[in-house]
């Protein structure tokens, strides 16, 4: 398997408080420059909003990633963290920790569990709750 290498730099950035990402970008002289969303879902804010902000033309359905060149230097913005298909272990695992961490009256089987998954939605991008809604459904599968 090919292993990717990133330059030791890293900075985070936010969208309404500082450091914004805005002048965390200005800031940053490398010629190429990977953004990742840490949102569950590719909803309003990831797809609309902040590469709006930035200058990213519209993102299409399905995309894996999306790049700016701007004098030189190459904006990418990825897929939101939470779309990664590994989340489903990190929901399950993460579980498992909670119902390993108060085993009374004893250790419960998944079968005698409910995971109750609480996400959120907008009228603005209906995408805001396919991710939750598509991690209900491999769970329950």
């Amino acid at each position: 398997m090919r292993r990717r290498v990133f330059s030791a730099k890293f900075h985070e950035a936010f969208w309404k408080q500082e450091p914004q990402i805005k002048n965390v970008l200005a800031a940053v002289s490398a010629p190429r420059v990977f953004i990742v969303p840490l949102f569950v879902s590719e909803g309003w804010f990831a797809s609309e909003v902040i590469p709006r902000d930035l200058g990213f033309p519209d993102i299409p359905p399905n995309h894996t990633l999306q790049s700016v060149i701007i004098v030189k230097r190459c904006f990418s913005i990825c897929k939101p963290i939470g779309t990664h298909d590994s989340m489903t272990k990190v929901i399950l695992s993460r579980a498992d920790e909670v119902a390993g961490q108060f085993p009374f009256p004893r250790a419960p089987k998944r079968s005698e569990t409910t995971l109750f998954i609480a996400g959120h939605g907008t009228e603005k991008n209906e995408n805001s709750r396919r991710t939750i809604e598509r991690q209900v459904e491999l769970i329950q599968r």
